[in-house]
């Protein structure tokens, strides 16, 4: 990390600011050290990663928790008890494990996968020189396959959360760019200061977590009166035969080693890979857009990824203990519900949506990125 990321990192626990303590930097860059809060919380700097792992970092936090029957522990912190949902819901915590791995497994990609176009179809919403300048948050940011986009479109300062041992990887790519910090930490207790980003994304995320709104609230609270935050999600329309014909299969996969699960992977993308270049490519589409077969328009877009890509896919499909898939009011609600206003809300491949919102308190506030 660097030393401006101290004008935006917060305690997790409290909100308040974080002082740096033991620092080992190496050419400029804080490759260690300690994060420490008003009330004495401790967060150590691994590898150059604030590690905002809420699991008792010292002697006096361990002393002072409840634990319930079932052995969940809570801290007491400044007198407070934190009773935060922070992946004590198994289905997540198992999500999380998941996707740490698969972006560990998958750390490369070929072009069209990480392309300007294919980031685009994610935040329509967005117009173009809306990163520029600004400080972006990438919630959710796996191996850093879009953070490395945000550097390209002109964000002034990245933030990339995560928290799944793939910030490693994320920091990995990202080491030559002094606007980058990668944080591990949990997006329903971001370790940000609230009111201090300008535009947050979320691309594939917020569907995996064990509360959504909460989660969205969280987001939320760290935007700027004119700030953005762009998400997408799984839709439910549209996926409706993937869901009869997988969804019980998905309910045995997460449980499945994961070299075994990448070897069924890359057996199921055989068939495919020759489906999606063949006859979902040659039957065309009708002529207002909308597909002629099942999630043809979903498919088409899979048949322009390598076969490694497409792998990739069908394991991000079959890992996670943990998915939901949202009708369209179901996506407003859940805006409502985040306490969020929203302002453009596009089906994408007739199967997903993109989502774009403000804080609602935000009202008549000067246009900002994004404006819907």
């Amino acid at each position: 990390m660097y030393r401006w990321a101290l004008d935006l990192l917060a305690c997790p626990l409290t909100g308040s600011p974080l002082r740096l303590e033991d620092a080992v930097e190496d050419r400029g860059r804080i490759v260690g050290g300690v994060l420490v809060s008003q009330g004495g919380v401790r967060y150590p700097i691994v590898e150059g990663i604030p590690r905002f792992l809420v699991d008792f970092r010292d002697r006096a936090e361990r002393d002072t928790v409840l634990v319930s029957q079932g052995g969940v522990r809570y801290p007491i912190v400044e007198g407070i008890p934190r009773f935060l949902v922070d992946f004590r819901d198994r289905a997540e915590r198992d999500t999380v494990e998941a996707f740490g791995t698969e972006w560990t497994i998958f750390a490369e990609h070929d072009d069209f996968f990480t392309s300007p176009e294919l980031f685009r179809e994610f935040v329509p919403g967005l117009p173009e020189g809306a990163f520029e300048g600004r400080v972006v948050l990438d919630a959710g940011c796996g191996a850093g396959r879009w953070t490395q986009h945000l550097i390209r479109l002109g964000a002034g300062r990245v933030m990339a959360l995560d928290f799944s041992r793939a910030v490693e990887v994320c920091a990995r790519k990202t080491a030559a760019a002094p606007n980058v910090v990668v944080v591990q930490g949990s997006l329903l207790a971001p370790p940000v200061r609230a009111g201090s980003v300008d535009v947050v994304i979320s691309i594939g995320v917020i569907h995996h977590l064990a509360d959504p709104a909460a989660g969205l609230a969280a987001l939320g609270r760290l935007l700027g009166p004119a700030g953005r935050l762009a998400f997408w999600v799984y839709g439910r329309e549209g996926n409706e035969l993937y869901l009869a014909v997988a969804g019980p299969i998905r309910r045995l996969t997460p449980r499945i080693p994961p070299r075994f699960l990448l070897g069924a992977s890359r057996v199921l993308a055989l068939p495919l890979f020759g489906y999606v270049r063949t006859v979902n490519r040659w039957v065309p589409l009708r002529p207002d857009g909308s597909p002629r077969l099942p999630m043809q328009a979903y498919l088409r877009l899979l048949a322009r990824l390598s076969f490694r890509d497409l792998t990739s896919v069908v394991y991000d499909q079959l890992s996670p203990a943990l998915a939901r898939y949202y009708r369209r009011e179901e996506v407003v609600s859940l805006v409502a519900a985040a306490g969020l206003e929203l302002l453009d809300l596009r089906p994408r491949t007739h199967n997903s949506w993109c989502v774009l919102a403000r804080p609602a308190s935000a009202g008549a506030a000067a246009p900002g990125p994004g404006r819907g």
